[in-house]
């Protein structure tokens, strides 16, 4: 059974808006097998009410690679992100990842 853990969380990017209250985070989240070095890197957007600010008139954004938060508290990010995680375990990596890749987009 391959059991998938988050080997670095990095922030690539983010956008605030003047009042702090709306932002958007873009994270690189590297995750590999709990006994391995190595990793794939799944990309995922933190956002709350910056999404509404940015939808300029669009009807619909699809919600792939995206967390929407009230607040940008990284601990409790990475543990939520973490849970979820753990339960893609499978027998292949490849199987795995396809799992993680449901709510974050993998490299491949």
């Amino acid at each position: 059974m391959i059991i998938p853990e988050v080997k670095a969380i990095n922030v690539n990017w983010e956008s605030w808006d003047d009042s702090g209250d709306a932002f958007c985070v873009d994270l690189d989240i590297d995750i590999g097998a709990k006994d391995s070095t190595g990793s794939d890197i799944f990309k995922t957007i933190l956002s709350t009410m910056y999404l509404q600010n940015t939808m300029d008139g669009e009807e619909l954004k699809l919600g792939r690679g995206l967390i929407i938060t009230n607040n940008y508290n990284i601990e409790k990010i990475e543990k939520r992100i973490e849970g979820l995680i753990v339960r893609c375990a499978s027998l292949t990596w490849e199987d795995t990842a396809k799992k993680i890749n449901l709510f974050a987009r993998w490299e491949f």
